[in-house]
């Protein structure tokens, strides 16, 4: 994919995204819709959202580092790095849309 190719990819992901943020519901707009009547710009997008994302565990105390790529998503195998202690295999992703797919 080329860097133009990209870029739109990113630009309409996140207009997606704005589109199916979960609605205000402390608005009491009965009329209220989840979808916004607005778009975001392609110029909106950032470049590259990668890096580290730092996670503390409150059961334990300790900080994880966990890699995010630059298009801004992350391993699933690498929060089985995050445990309580010997015994203990590391937390596991749920992500209930993927489950209702694979039934």
């Amino acid at each position: 994919m080329s860097s133009m190719e990209d870029s739109k990819a990113k630009a309409r992901l996140a207009v997606l995204a704005a589109h199916l943020a979960a609605p205000d519901w402390s608005s009491n707009n009965p009329n209220s819709s989840v979808l916004e009547p607005w778009c975001v710009s392609a110029q909106a997008a950032p470049s590259s959202v990668g890096g580290l994302l730092t996670v503390v565990d409150e059961r334990t105390g300790k900080k994880y580092q966990v890699p995010v790529s630059h298009e801004g998503t992350v391993r699933a195998t690498d929060f089985k790095k995050i445990t309580t202690g010997k015994d203990h295999k590391g937390l596991k992703i749920y992500d209930p849309s993927y489950f209702f797919f694979i039934k």
